[in-house]
């Protein structure tokens, strides 16, 4: 029966988002797959950071994670990320203009293109921000839902060294998943 409402379970561009609830337009949990947008505006680049957070040290940074989601007694699968920082990159202000918080945003490559016996699709292009606090880092997801840029911040970790863990449980077509991660950011 799961795996029947799992392969069913699809967004308006034939994949999913693993992603907590929230209050945005969303399909039971799942929010509506991160997709590029035409939109072409200006964004306040120039964000006061501390010095760990500085937005010319290093440019561009690269992204490096891997999440496992867990249906409880149904599938626990990997979903590795790689990218590369966009937070200066003027094809990209409207990721700033949606996350104005961020400190960082990046364009990320997930793989692979579905989990679970392949009943879920997972979007191979995702756009994630990351807010500091001092030593804690917000992990934000920033996706497009019929034309309009969202965020939702999906974990939150402690920076150590240039890693964070997180982790955050979701609802998938009322079943709950589990998902925990860590992203180096190098």
């Amino acid at each position: 029966m799961i795996a029947m409402i799992l392969m069913w379970a699809c967004n308006i561009s034939g994949s999913v988002v693993l992603s907590p609830d929230t209050d945005a337009d969303t399909t039971n949990g799942i929010t509506p797959g991160d997709t590029e947008s035409d939109a072409d505006t200006d964004a306040d680049t120039d964000a006061d950071t501390d010095a760990d957070t500085d937005m010319d040290a290093d440019y561009p940074r690269s992204w490096e994670g891997e999440r496992v989601v867990v249906f409880e007694g149904y599938c626990e699968d990997s979903i590795y990320e790689d990218g590369e920082e966009v937070t200066q990159e003027d094809a990209y202000s409207f990721l700033l203009d949606a996350c104005n918080d961020c400190d960082q945003v990046y364009e990320i490559q997930a793989n692979p293109d579905s989990i679970c016996y392949d009943q879920v699709s997972v979007s191979s292009q995702i756009y994630r921000g990351l807010e500091f606090d001092d030593d804690d880092v917000s992990i934000i997801m920033i996706y497009e839902y019929e034309g309009d840029w969202y965020t939702e911040t999906l974990g939150r970790g402690s920076l150590d060294g240039n890693s964070v863990e997180y982790d955050y449980d979701g609802v998938y077509y009322d079943y709950d998943y589990s998902v925990y991660g860590y992203v180096t950011i190098d």
